[in-house]
């Protein structure tokens, strides 16, 4: 309602699905509908969008297997429909197979923001974003 409005606008908007979004209960089908729709409405709207990717945060059993379905969706077919994706869950997370975990702490450390906000701006320099 009121937040879409006022995200309309924005020439740029950023969609950034979250590590606490992950505990909501929702299917990963059902986050995909809606972020989707999200997306559309805001691309209908004349913005242009950005998707980030989930960050690690050290997820276990269920959840670990959500954080990955939600990443490839984001890094697939929702990739499609966004303008650009800034892959925030690669820069942060520890080497495969443990992408769930975190390489710089959950919320990430001093560290990896500067590691993150250093690509973020390069890619944007390169007109990647």
């Amino acid at each position: 309602g009121i937040w879409m409005e006022k995200a309309k606008q924005n020439d740029i908007i950023f969609v950034c699905f979250g590590v606490n979004d992950i505990n909501r209960g929702r299917t990963g089908v059902q986050v995909m509908e809606d972020l989707r729709t999200i997306v559309l409405s805001l691309k209908a709207a004349g913005c242009r969008v950005i998707l980030f990717t989930v960050p690690p945060f050290d997820m276990v059993e269920q959840k670990k297997e959500y954080w990955y379905e939600v990443n490839a969706a984001i890094r697939g077919e929702l990739g499609t429909v966004a303008d650009a994706i800034f892959d925030f869950a690669q820069i942060l997370s520890q080497e495969a197979p443990n992408e769930h975990c975190a390489k710089y702490g959950g919320h990430p450390d001093v560290e990896g923001c500067a590691i993150a906000a250093e690509v973020y701006l390069k890619e944007w320099r390169e007109g990647k974003l």
